[in-house]
């Protein structure tokens, strides 16, 4: 109910309206810009714009974890089963991904089988990483029934960058996040990889040291170093033939 009152000639007149089907009709048209359709989760538009809002707030970040996720085999169930149960596949990985996150996670289905999350306000990385143990066993959990009888496991895999181990920025987290995700769907899909300061990459769960991790770039180095020092070895000896001709 809206009131509004006036005051003509020394007499107020009052004015009430009932604004219910006006303040449902805003609150739907805010609901479909901020919210996927498909999954209930936020949309593209509405993530960038929550985590962008967060970042502009560093003292509520604390220690943060921002997770780009790909849906594993979509293209598999739409070209044998069809994009009704493709739908149904996305549903129930943005399911997932509400229940196996604590409330105040940011979530949201981006397009397609790309999905992104904002783990922010936590102590520390290790509580991050319980959390992220518990929608992994969440994922895992899930499975689907096909129209054949098949029960088909959820498959998701993700790459992780660090805030503020990784990076201050919000870009760059992201951009962590989708290398390390673009490994992982090279090497072993329905995993969660991270970076260590664009580093290789670690699996998400495994006990590994910086120091094996700056062992293993001294290796590339000198690797590197060895293989340049062969080509300028070959290029002296081809010189050398040349001025003896």
């Amino acid at each position: 109910v809206r009131m509004e009152v006036k005051n003509e000639n020394w007499v107020q007149i009052g004015l009430v309206e009932d604004v219910t089907v006006s303040m449902r009709e805003r609150l739907r048209i805010e609901h479909e810009r901020d919210y996927d359709t498909l999954t209930g989760l936020y949309n593209r538009r509405a993530f960038k714009r929550e985590s962008e809002s967060i970042f502009g707030r560093r003292k509520k970040i604390r220690h943060a974890a921002f997770i780009m996720l790909d849906l594993d085999n979509l293209k598999y169930i739409n070209d044998t089963f069809g994009h009704d149960w493709g739908d149904e596949y996305i549903r129930q990985a943005g399911m997932c991904l509400e229940e196996g996150t604590p409330k105040g996670t940011l979530c949201a289905h981006i397009s397609g089988d790309e999905f992104n999350i904002l783990f922010y306000g936590y102590e520390s990385q290790n509580a991050i990483r319980k959390e992220i143990s518990k929608l992994k066993r969440e994922i895992s959990s899930r499975i689907i029934r096909l129209p054949n009888g098949q029960e088909f496991h959820l498959s998701i895999s993700g790459g992780i960058a660090w805030y503020p181990e990784d990076s201050n920025s919000l870009g760059v987290m992201r951009k962590h996040a989708d290398f390390a995700m673009y490994q992982v769907k090279k090497t072993e899909k329905g995993k969660m990889f991270f970076t260590y300061k664009n580093r290789p990459l670690v699996r998400c769960g495994d006990t590994v040291t910086v120091r094996f991790v700056k062992n293993f770039i001294v290796l590339l180095k000198k690797s590197w170093l060895l293989t340049i020092s062969s080509l300028s070895y070959r290029q002296k000896q081809v010189r050398l033939k040349h001025m003896r001709h």
